[in-house]
């Protein structure tokens, strides 16, 4: 095609036929330069094509990480209240002036009491896509916001159960000083009643119990805030996949 360009131009300057080898030349430069345009026309297409798939592979590996999160929820729940209903059964003998005594329940409510849980959130896809630098690929505003500020809803979460764990950590440092749990192993009488008895009329016993339920229950909360969260999230991204 070169040299067929070539050929004519060079017969036209032969011939002298300078007006028409300059109409000639122009309408060649018209030809390169539409040439240029349709090849950047169809590499941006391609390239559009290449984020957009891009963007919804991310979208559906989101959307898998949404629900691993919600059933990590409902665990962390389901703990966290097994922990407050034991301290709460606790709270309650210790206002009873008559102890219904039972050595394996007695043991099963102080060690049901104790502990802790924390949501392990599943973030894989959205480290991912703000450590890559591709959050522009996530072309919805709404998405986009949601995913840059992930890590940043987070904060008030980890602040509580920081706090829950503290005060559980407590709470069963005082038990080590009060019950005596190596006679478990030797199947042992845990506690007698007289012993149960002046320790649930401990106030601190009483303290640390009534800290454990409340921060239980706001901490619950706090999870099943994120649940209706999540859910408002996969609402959004499902439509915005849908259109």
């Amino acid at each position: 095609m070169l040299n067929l360009f070539g050929k004519i131009r060079k017969e036209l300057l032969e011939n002298s036929r300078v007006g028409k080898y300059l109409a000639y030349a122009l309408g060649e430069i018209i030809l390169v330069v539409v040439g240029i345009l349709i090849a950047l026309q169809v590499n941006n297409y391609n390239q559009h094509n290449i984020e957009k798939k891009k963007e919804k592979l991310y979208l559906k590996e989101f959307i898998e990480d949404i629900e691993t999160d919600k059933e990590e929820l409902l665990r962390v729940i389901k703990k966290t209240n097994r922990i407050m209903i034991y301290a709460d059964s606790l709270l309650v003998y210790s206002r009873s002036k008559s102890i219904p005594f039972d050595d394996i329940d007695i043991v099963n409510l102080f060690l049901g009491s104790t502990g802790f849980t924390v949501y392990m959130a599943r973030e894989a896809t959205v480290n991912d896509i703000i450590g890559s630098g591709n959050l522009n690929l996530i072309r919805s505003s709404s998405i986009r916001s949601a995913l840059a500020s992930w890590i940043t809803d987070m904060k008030y979460i980890r602040e509580w159960e920081k706090i829950y764990k503290d005060k559980a950590n407590r709470y069963e440092l005082y038990l080590e000083q009060k019950l005596d749990f190596s006679r478990l192993r030797f199947n042992e009488p845990f506690i007698d009643a007289s012993t149960l008895y002046a320790l649930l009329q401990d106030l601190s016993l009483r303290n640390y119990l009534d800290n454990s339920s409340w921060h239980s229950d706001n901490l619950n909360d706090l999870y099943k805030e994120r649940i209706a969260y999540l859910d408002r999230q996969l609402d959004s991204i499902n439509k915005y996949l849908d259109r």
